[in-house]
């Protein structure tokens, strides 16, 4: 079984943590298929069901089983990584499917959580991960390497038909709306492949024009290409996003193609 159901040696983690994960690529590359299959058959409107019914099935894979009641965060790293990966890829195959509508729904609805949780639902926010295991092997090693989840999401990108590009855009549409709506946080990890200003990404770049904006109007819900620009702004400022951009070399208003924003 992947999950950790009783204590482990301390050396083994990272290991198990690694060989997990390169267990769980069949299963993850099986998902996105069926996923590619469904958006080219079904209409947006019935895939909503199916897509959410996934997802919550897939998030459940995160937390500890209803019988343990004596466990460590990290017992689950490796599938809250899968899980976190599967909806990166999930929103990039909506994207390159141009189901605007469907994403919008997938980052405003609530997903019911299991038994073991003392909620019953939380946001899509639900999905996001920080491995405390990747960071400390990161400082053991001296590797020095900004995110190495980041490193890790982009070796695994294995699929011709969803690149690390396409994960990368699908993270920045995810900061997008996690900034402009103020109450949620999701720490763009593979925005680390997009230093100096240099990646800008289709859906962005698109969107300068009026009728390629009307996406983005749909994913955020709101109408303005200025209210974007305000809001991305201010929460920039107040999360000191500068420190990180300039750590990085990455330019956030660069890369979301932030002044051309609906404006041919």
């Amino acid at each position: 079984s992947l999950r950790i159901r009783e204590p482990i040696d301390a050396s083994k983690v990272e290991d198990k943590l690694l060989n997990d994960l390169h267990t769980l690529i069949p299963l993850r590359d099986q998902l996105v298929d069926w996923l590619i299959l469904e958006t080219s058959v079904t209409d947006q409107n019935k895939l909503k069901q199916i897509v959410l019914d996934l997802l919550e099935r897939v998030l459940a894979l995160k937390f500890r089983p209803d019988e343990i009641s004596s466990y460590q965060d990290w017992w689950f790293d490796a599938l809250g990584i899968f899980v976190y990966e599967f909806f990166l890829y999930t929103i990039a195959i909506l994207i390159n499917s141009n189901m605007p509508k469907l994403i919008h729904e997938l980052l405003t609805t609530h997903y019911m959580l299991p038994n073991s949780q003392k909620s019953d639902f939380d946001s899509f926010n639900v999905f996001y991960m920080y491995s405390r295991l990747l960071e400390n092997r990161n400082k053991r090693l001296d590797s020095r390497r900004i995110s190495p989840l980041a490193d890790l999401i982009r070796e695994r990108a294995t699929l011709k038909e969803v690149s690390f590009r396409d994960i990368m855009q699908a993270e920045a549409l995810i900061f997008l709306v996690t900034a402009i709506s103020g109450i949620y946080h999701w720490y763009p990890h593979t925005s680390v492949f997009s230093g100096r200003g240099s990646t800008r990404f289709p859906l962005f770049i698109r969107a300068a024009q009026h009728q390629y904006f009307h996406r983005l109007q749909i994913i955020t819900g709101i109408e303005s290409a200025d209210e974007i620009r305000n809001k991305f702004k201010a929460y920039c400022d107040q999360a000191k996003m500068s420190h990180f951009e300039f750590d990085t070399g990455v330019s956030f208003w660069s890369n979301l193609n932030m002044d051309a924003l609906d404006t041919i």
